[in-house]
């Protein structure tokens, strides 16, 4: 009984997809905006289990449709993230009588453990460099440094 719990029960299977776009401002700052939708079908019970009876769940009120907007702006101090999301669901389509979603604001921190930085992107590469040296700011074509704005100087 693959899939059953000792209960009795099946819960729904879930299929969810999602799609996002970000942008990065000074390699510290982000925001995401992502559209993403859930379909978790009915739950099942096995053979001669009532789970109305035994456990008071009506398998007519289960399984739902959504379909949610999500922005997201995080901002990093090297390793450590600090994040805000906010979950607006867009559509709600819930089978009988269960508690909707609603709106959903969540903030929280992220450590990365095991990065380490990529030599590839060592500024002395490049033939123009920010003239306070801000990480990140090398490139091979004149323009302003992405970190603070000042005009990039050719390396000489």
């Amino acid at each position: 009984m693959k899939g059953w719990n000792s209960l009795g029960e099946k819960f729904g299977n879930y299929k969810g997809i999602g799609i996002f776009a970000s942008k990065t401002f000074f390699h510290k700052a982000g925001v995401t905006i992502q559209l993403k939708s859930e379909i978790i079908d009915s739950m099942r019970s096995a053979k001669n289990t009532d789970l109305l009876a035994l456990y008071n769940v009506d398998t007519k009120s289960t399984g739902s449709m959504k379909l949610m907007l999500s922005p997201q702006v995080n901002y990093s101090f090297g390793k450590l993230t600090v994040f805000g999301l906010y979950e607006l669901p867009l559509y709600e389509n819930v089978r009988g009588t269960q508690v909707v979603t609603g709106t959903q604001f969540t903030v929280g921190i992220s450590y990365r453990f095991f990065t380490t930085k990529n030599p590839v992107c060592d500024d002395a590469l490049f033939k123009y460099q920010c003239p306070m040296h801000c990480e990140g700011s090398g490139s091979n074509q004149p323009g302003k440094c992405p970190v603070c704005g000042m005009e990039l100087k050719k390396v000489n």
